[in-house]
């Protein structure tokens, strides 16, 4: 009975010791962007009253038929700068946490409840509606991106597990457009 208590003991030890030897991977270095954060002219951009109008709806639909939108969550919008386009690119396919493209100036992220948004405190925000919508108005000519989130929880054994990620689009307006978009994976 005792040598099988010391050789318990002696195993226990053992895995315990093995296990504090295990160290997960560094997270990558925080990022040094070539371009210069811009938040002057972004804000100036902002706070001009232009005659474009922008609408639109971000949803993602689900493997067995079902759709989740945007509703209640933020949308952020903001020009399109050298440092946006390079803050977004490297977000976006950064494959160090989770999947993510960019590309043609549509981009998805698979992400929790949290936008990437490069300028929080200096982009127009609004919130989707019930249905999914967004809209914002009264914007100068320009190139700008809209980035928002759209998630949910599936719930599992342990606990939910969430789904869905940011979801991002560059959008063109001039001549006073009117324009609707859809955001969608």
């Amino acid at each position: 009975m005792k040598n099988k208590i010391l050789s318990a003991t002696i195993s226990l030890s053992f895995v315990f010791t093995l296990s504090g030897c295990f160290t997960p991977p560094p997270p990558p270095p925080p990022k040094v962007y070539k371009n210069p954060n811009d938040k002057e002219a972004i804000k100036m951009v902002l706070n001009s009253v232009g005659n474009n109008n922008l609408s639109g709806n971000a949803l993602i639909k689900q493997q067995g038929g079902g759709i989740v939108t945007c509703a209640g969550n933020e949308v952020a919008l903001f020009p399109k700068t050298n440092y946006s386009k390079e803050y977004l690119q490297y977000e976006f396919e950064n494959e160090y946490y989770s999947y993510g493209y960019f590309s043609n100036g549509k981009g998805y992220k698979k992400s929790w409840n949290y936008l990437k948004n490069p300028y929080p405190k200096d982009s127009k925000i609004t919130v989707c509606d019930s249905q999914g919508n967004f809209e914002f108005q009264n914007l100068i000519d320009g190139t700008y991106y809209v980035l928002t989130v759209v998630t949910w929880t599936v719930p599992g054994k342990y606990g939910g597990s969430d789904q869905g990620g940011n979801m991002l689009q560059e959008v063109e307006l001039k001549n006073g457009t009117t324009k609707k978009i859809v955001l969608s994976e």
